[in-house]
């Protein structure tokens, strides 16, 4: 279910905005306030080396129900929002955007990072409609080279 979704939003994006109306900054305050759900099954990773994968393949991992515990990403900040005890940011890479979220405040748009974090899930159920979604919760962090 949850893979139609994200596909149906992606050629959609004013959908989205329109249903949240506003409220994205709300939204995953709530999310993030909730207690964390854990997904996956899988490995963790030791450092920031090793192989990064995608959001598309996050995506698709998480609406299987496969996420690991651990993912690595690598994009550029493209939003950002402050929260009481941190931040979220959205980064993007050649396959598509997710949210995370960091007790770091020290984002800044157009940085290129690789992410460390643990993929999580909030539901956000609205006329028994589950318009909910991924995002990550950092793990660690460092600044790469330019995309």
């Amino acid at each position: 279910m949850h893979s139609r979704f994200f596909a149906s939003m992606r050629s959609r994006p004013r959908v989205l905005a329109g249903l949240v109306g506003g409220g994205l900054l709300l939204w995953l305050s709530l999310a993030l306030l909730d207690a964390h759900q854990d997904l996956g099954i899988g490995f963790a990773l030791g450092s920031l080396g090793g192989r990064n994968t995608t959001v598309e393949r996050l995506l698709e991992k998480g609406a299987q129900g496969r996420l690991s515990t651990s993912v690595k990403l690598r994009g550029q900040v493209i939003g950002r929002s402050p929260l009481l005890d941190g931040v979220v940011y959205q980064i993007e890479d050649r396959t598509g955007s997710i949210w995370v979220q960091s007790n770091d405040t020290q984002v800044e748009l157009g940085q290129v990072l690789i992410v460390q974090g643990k993929p999580q899930y909030q539901a956000a159920v609205v006329d028994g409609l589950d318009f909910g979604g991924f995002y990550l919760a950092e793990q660690r962090r460092r600044v790469s080279k330019a995309i």
